[in-house]
């Protein structure tokens, strides 16, 4: 058999052999590349759910607040007339509820609420019952008969629910202590759902 023949039968197994460690090559620099970037993702993803803002938008600043959003911020009167700041409590997680008096599925959730903040109020847990459209003496003698001890808030006009997006009711924002809004849950809360949600905003 001649140098030529042998040449001709020996260069295509090169040429595969050469095809495939590039291949294999390429392969191994595409997965150090995407493992790469994936660690790097998930630590900006980590700090960025870390990050603390100064402050929060205000009301109405964009259209119906939703979850990955910063909560806009407001500024209501509870039923004594003293003034409630939702961006005081940046750094504290933060459960706001629409509801109103009338509601009967208020009402199965508001002792759940109420357990939740007897547990959780040490950790700085915060709860903000934002009544629609009634008056401090109804919302005054609802939480007297319920042994309510959360802050409840009027929302005279209804301009921080529809800013909210609340226009049912029962409906419930969890907000993590960045600002940052984790959940909205429209309807009633059961205690097995509120539990998962609330873990999500104590330890972020």
């Amino acid at each position: 058999m001649s140098s030529e023949q042998i040449d001709i039968t020996v260069q295509p197994e090169r040429r595969t052999l050469l095809a495939a460690a590039g291949i294999i090559l390429l392969a191994a620099i595409g997965l150090a590349i995407i493992f790469g970037l994936g660690s790097g993702n998930s630590d900006a993803a980590a700090e960025a759910s870390q990050t603390q803002v100064s402050e929060l938008p205000p009301l109405g600043s964009a259209g119906p607040v939703e979850v990955g959003d910063l909560a806009y911020d407001f500024t209501l009167l509870d039923p004594a007339g003293n003034t409630v700041h939702l961006g005081e409590h940046l750094g504290q997680p933060i459960i706001v509820n629409y509801w109103a008096t009338w509601c009967a599925p208020c009402r199965i959730e508001m002792p759940e609420f109420q357990a939740a903040f007897a547990a959780h109020q040490d950790e700085g847990l915060v709860i903000l019952a934002l009544n629609q459209r009634e008056t401090s003496e109804q919302v005054t003698s609802y939480f007297n008969e319920l042994g309510l001890t959360f802050t409840p808030v009027l929302d005279s006009n209804g301009d921080v629910a529809t800013a909210y997006g609340a226009f049912n009711l029962p409906t419930t924002v969890f907000i993590n202590r960045q600002g940052v809004v984790t959940n909205i849950h429209r309807g009633l809360l059961l205690p097995e759902q509120i539990d998962p949600l609330l873990a999500e905003i104590l330890s972020s």
